[in-house]
């Protein structure tokens, strides 16, 4: 498979992670991404590890992590797994993607940077691992 592929990772992975089934993630990590490329891309530049991030089950992001799922990539607005995680308040999941030196400081499109996005209970571990406040959007 390559970037850009007709993938359904919203649904598949929506589906996976609701039910919170870590031996089908393996099995669908295993079967889906055959050329061991584990940070596909489809047409909108979601990865699993994108999606599974937004939903927060951190058992299936740290099986995808052990995958070698590369945790900086962009979806095609430049939104980064961080910034999904802590916009939705997955707090475990944030602390998981800074302890392995996610780039807290990088932005979006429009310039937003994870700390902008997040949730309460996101942005005080944000602002513990150093998070720059001073960055300001494009609509500033």
């Amino acid at each position: 498979m390559k970037a850009g592929a007709d993938v359904d990772f919203k649904n598949n992975c929506r589906w996976i992670s609701e039910k919170s089934y870590i031996d089908v993630v393996k099995s669908y990590i295993k079967a889906l991404f055959i050329n061991d490329d584990v940070n596909l891309q489809d047409k909108y530049g979601h990865t699993a590890l994108m999606l599974v991030s937004q939903f927060g089950h951190i058992d299936i992001v740290k099986e995808l992590l052990n995958n070698k799922a590369d945790f900086n990539l962009q979806d095609i607005h430049r939104y980064r797994v961080l910034m999904k995680a802590s916009t939705w308040s997955h707090t475990q999941i944030v602390t998981e993607l800074l302890n392995k030196n996610d780039n807290s400081h990088l932005q979006n499109e429009d310039i937003y940077t994870a700390l902008m996005m997040a949730s309460e209970n996101s942005i005080l571990i944000l602002l513990n691992k150093n998070a720059n406040i001073n960055l300001q959007n494009k609509w500033i």
